[in-house]
């Protein structure tokens, strides 16, 4: 691909709904424009050429990017090539009690996360664990504040291990998710 000494962003994931593309658009722009060398990284099952053509409307050229859909067995060996992920989700009521898989295989790969607070425990993951930069606002100087956080984050030799012990601690499912949700059944069944 070609990213040998670049800044490599990464995205998984659809565009628009939930997903806030204009924003990311102006996150990978404002990237862009802070360091000339960064490449982008798209993983996306839909409207490849659309993401492509936008991208390119900010100033990437094809060497400067990478759109394309790929098997979900490939997603890890892409995700790795990356120095940082990002994950953009719209902050409404339903999305307090989520949590984006796509965190936990950005973490799972050893990408520290870029992403908005107020999605799920994000904000507590993310500040706890050290593992990536929090929004406060979608501008400029929120997105510039962000991208030295994550600097600062990748040039700590240990950051990717890091990234991955969360991943492992939080989001393992036979160490954590299964026995979490035989405990909710445990408490429901004994309620009746």
């Amino acid at each position: 691909m070609g990213i040998n000494g670049r800044n490599v962003a990464a995205y998984l994931g659809s565009f628009g709904g939930w997903y806030m593309s204009d924003e990311m658009y102006d996150f990978f722009e404002v990237a862009r424009k802070l360091d000339k060398s960064t490449f982008l990284l798209i993983l996306t099952q839909r409207n490849k050429e659309v993401v492509a053509s936008r991208i390119k409307e900010l100033g990437f050229d094809d060497r400067d990017v990478f759109v394309e859909g790929v098997e979900p067995n490939e997603v890890p060996r892409y995700l790795v090539a990356a120095d940082y992920a990002v994950s953009f989700i719209l902050p409404c009521y339903s999305k307090r009690g989520s949590s984006p898989t796509k965190v936990a295989e950005y973490l799972a790969c050893g990408l520290p996360v870029v992403s908005n607070r107020g999605i799920g425990d994000i904000d507590e993951l993310i500040e706890a664990d050290s593992v990536g930069a929090l929004l406060e606002r979608f501008d400029d100087s929120s997105y510039e504040l962000a991208l030295q956080q994550i600097e600062s984050l990748i040039s700590d030799p240990g950051h990717r291990e890091r990234c991955v012990a969360s991943a492992l601690e939080r989001f393992d499912l036979v160490k954590v998710g299964g026995p979490r949700y035989r405990e909710i059944y445990r408490k429901l069944l004994t309620r009746s």
